[in-house]
């Protein structure tokens, strides 16, 4: 009996893969959030061609079946709320930077809750659900004319990869609270 030889792979292999990550549990562990991601296929980009997608998937557990929970473009990083009643998420903007979105865990419309113009790299809720705390870049450079809480005291010094993150100016990361309800 002679062996069948498998497909070669090619590059349209790319738009096949789908891929999960970023879990998080519900407080009542009856429900897991994740990111699913893809890449779609597309004009040439920074990336090679094709363009990246990703939206937030909710799951029962233990064997309940994966259902999409956001239509975004580019949802990730889903949070539970402390009393589970609500998910949050990154969702990019208008002017494509992440913002905190929040929407009712039973479904429905999202609504921003986050307006920092670098966007929002990481977040967490507070205890009693109220509010989220969120991390946001800040250029001291870019606008002299904003609020006096986004102005930053500038020190020099030698700041290349430090965070993991490569020079990045002048700017450095704040984190800002923002209210939810």
């Amino acid at each position: 009996m002679e062996a069948s030889v498998p497909a070669r792979i090619a590059p349209d292999f790319i738009y096949q893969i789908k891929s999960a990550g970023d879990p998080h549990l519900s407080a009542d562990g009856k429900r897991v959030a994740f990111t699913l991601a893809w890449v779609e296929p597309g004009p040439p980009s920074a990336f090679g061609g094709g363009q990246g997608k990703s939206r937030i998937v909710v799951k029962k557990l233990p064997d309940g079946a994966p259902q999409e929970f956001t239509q975004g473009e580019s949802d990730s990083t889903a949070r539970w709320s402390p009393d589970g009643s609500k998910l949050a998420f990154l969702r990019k903007d208008e002017k494509g930077v992440r913002q905190v979105c929040v929407m009712p865990a039973t479904g429905g419309e999202s609504r921003e809750v986050s307006e920092l113009p670098s966007g929002v790299f990481d977040y967490a809720w507070s205890p009693e659900g109220a509010r989220v705390a969120a991390v946001s870049d800040v250029d001291p450079r870019a606008d002299d004319k904003a609020p006096k809480h986004l102005r930053t005291t500038v020190v020099r010094r030698i700041r290349y990869r430090h965070d993991g993150m490569g020079l990045r100016g002048e700017s450095a990361r704040h984190i800002f609270v923002v209210n939810v309800a």
